[in-house]
């Protein structure tokens, strides 16, 4: 009896210790699409509009290489974004619908392609 209770003790605390571990897991995702704004000047605001339809604040990554500005000045060029999400907190300026898109790379996906091809 002392050795089942003993068992399932480690074994409940081995599963925990699973959960909260892949719970904790940055799970980085890749996004295709545009920059567009939002709102009216002064109080305009860039977003990421993905292909499939959501639309994200953005934000650098602490220590990243590029700035915003870098990113933004992309705006027009179809990208590709990797990075994580946080989620919409409606409170604080900015953020878009579907969260904030909290870039660690991305890439220019429109470099190379022909003009008269319509991308």
């Amino acid at each position: 009896m002392k050795r089942n209770c003993v068992f399932l003790f480690v074994s409940a605390v081995f599963c925990g210790m699973i959960l909260f571990t892949s719970a904790s897991m940055n799970r980085m995702l890749s996004f295709t699409g545009v920059i567009e704004y939002y709102g009216n000047a002064p109080f305009e605001r860039p977003a990421f509009v993905t292909d499939d339809g959501k639309i994200f604040s953005m934000a650098a990554a602490p220590n990243s290489d590029f700035t915003m500005n870098d990113i933004l000045a992309l705006q027009g060029h179809r990208l590709e974004l990797t990075g994580r999400i946080e989620k919409s907190d409606f409170s604080t300026f900015g953020f878009m619908k579907d969260g904030n898109f909290l870039i660690y790379s991305y890439t220019d996906m429109s470099v190379g392609l022909d003009e008269d091809s319509g991308f």
